[in-house]
């Protein structure tokens, strides 16, 4: 079986009629289909929290995964078991026989997956569908349903440049091409303004409701208390249970001309976020953006609002996204692995920790644009270990990406470059070389790697 058939003719019809033959599990529940380059996991993870705090059952379907094919599917927050999944399983090679189709010959890996997923959602009952895009979008697996209720663009940029297209515009419109008529769009904010012109287009010729989040949701940070003695930290109730490192505390503002202050009592909401970084503010916009279209379009109650974006915002933890390792002091796990990403973890890096001894072990797929971040990375950092993700046909030779960094060494020959193609020893050696536990270690470059590394964690600590 094929990991990906991506781009083949017709793979989107064939899912289409499948999911027909298996009484279509998105006919009759709400769906939120989510796409863009950067911030697309994020971003359903947040909204997933959010529903299941409104009492809504919700299944979650992302991708790719870090450890277990498993965290891909989920209702709830509970992953789909071991069982489940061959049930699953063995209920689509029933429905591909009578099809005349055969499951390890007419599907990718993706495919199956995916309409695996279905099928455990429609077990479920639930009654929300979040699907994250696997690759692009028009030609995308998820773009089998065909009813979609909120279409959400996350940060569109430069990616799977040999699929998708060479050019931001090449990129863009492929991505466009999940919007359905009459359907509401989201768009994330800090768009290059060639993105919004071709989503706004797309949806225009649809006939859809398009909400910027950059026009309508003003999202800033708390800094302390001292600043904001009046906010509503200040209340006992809305104090940090967990004391979670780097927490930070936000006020939104719903702006703009659309009017969604007549179904909320105010228009300025202060709450608890947990998730770091400025690229998660603009994820955090996009999902708010969506959250009062879901509401004004449900004619929800919406009188908790704030404290529903505490419990569930203030406390949330996403794997991969500068993940702190528990098992060890002061080790980080991040996917970041094309510019924007690389790029918004940098700046991360920088202004948290520019104090602070740091090594990095580094992995990349051939295909992303390597030079770019590695420029980038060499920006904030001296000492890197350089290895393979576990993925046999696309990872980049750890001796090709050690040649990118042959500079640091000339700059000072002090430095730590180390090609070590073995993730295991690249990560243990990590370890052995940092002189104290107050020195950082980054591990980022691809779900391939952090993946890999989660295992080694969890055999030795």
């Amino acid at each position: 079986m094929k990991e990906s058939l991506y781009g083949e003719k017709k793979r989107v019809k064939l899912l289409a009629k499948i999911l027909d033959k298996m009484n279509n599990p998105a006919s009759d529940v709400r769906v939120i289909h989510v796409s863009g380059t950067n911030g697309k996991g994020s971003t359903c993870y947040m909204i997933n929290s959010i529903l299941c705090e409104m009492g809504y059952k919700v299944g979650l379907f992302t991708s790719p995964q870090i450890t277990t094919i498993y965290e891909l599917i989920k209702v709830n927050g509970v992953e789909i078991t071991e069982l489940e999944f061959e049930g699953c399983k063995n209920k689509l090679r029933q429905v591909l026989n009578e099809l005349n189709l055969n499951l390890e010959n007419d599907l990718s890996y993706f495919e199956m997956v995916f309409l695996i997923a279905m099928i455990h959602f429609k077990n479920k009952d639930v009654n929300v569908l979040i699907l994250e895009c696997g690759l692009g979008g028009e030609l995308d697996a998820t773009n089998a349903v065909s009813k979609i209720d909120y279409t959400i663009f996350t940060k569109i940029g430069i990616d799977h440049k040999n699929i998708l297209g060479n050019t931001i515009e090449e990129i863009c419109q492929t991505k466009s091409k999940i919007i359905r008529k009459q359907s509401n769009v989201i768009i994330a904010p800090n768009q290059r303004d060639v993105v919004y012109e071709i989503l706004e287009k797309e949806a225009k010729y649809k006939n859809c409701d398009v909400f910027s989040a950059e026009k309508n949701i003003k999202i800033e940070k708390v800094e302390n208390k001292e600043k904001n003695r009046q906010n509503i930290y200040e209340k006992e109730d809305f104090k940090s249970e967990n004391n979670l490192e780097f927490q930070n505390k936000v006020r939104a503002e719903i702006i703009g001309n659309y009017d969604f202050g007549k179904n909320f009592k105010n228009n300025k909401y202060f709450f608890k976020f947990g998730l770091k970084g400025e690229q998660q503010l603009e994820n955090l916009a996009t999902v708010l953006m969506w959250y009062f279209r879901f509401c004004d379009d449900s004619k929800n109650s919406v009188e908790n609002t704030e404290k529903i974006f505490d419990r569930t915002l203030g406390t949330l933890q996403i794997a991969g996204r500068m993940e702190k390792v528990e098992e060890i002091k002061n080790v980080y796990l991040d996917v970041a692995h094309n510019e924007d990403s690389v790029e918004a973890f940098v700046d991360y890096v920088k202004k948290n920790f520019y104090n602070r001894k740091k090594i990095f072990v580094v992995g990349f797929l051939k295909d992303k644009e390597v030079k770019k971040c590695v420029n980038l990375l060499k920006i904030v950092g001296d000492n890197f270990i350089l290895t393979e993700p576990n993925n046999e046909e696309r990872k980049l030779d750890s001796e090709i990406l050690e040649k990118y960094f042959e500079d640091k060494k000339i700059e000072n020959p002090k430095n730590i470059i180390i090609s070590e193609k073995n993730i295991e020893k690249a990560f243990l050696k990590a370890l052995e070389l940092r002189e104290n536990e107050d020195e950082c270690i980054f591990v980022v470059g691809s779900f391939y790697l952090l993946g890999e590394v989660k295992k080694v964690i969890e055999k030795y600590f």
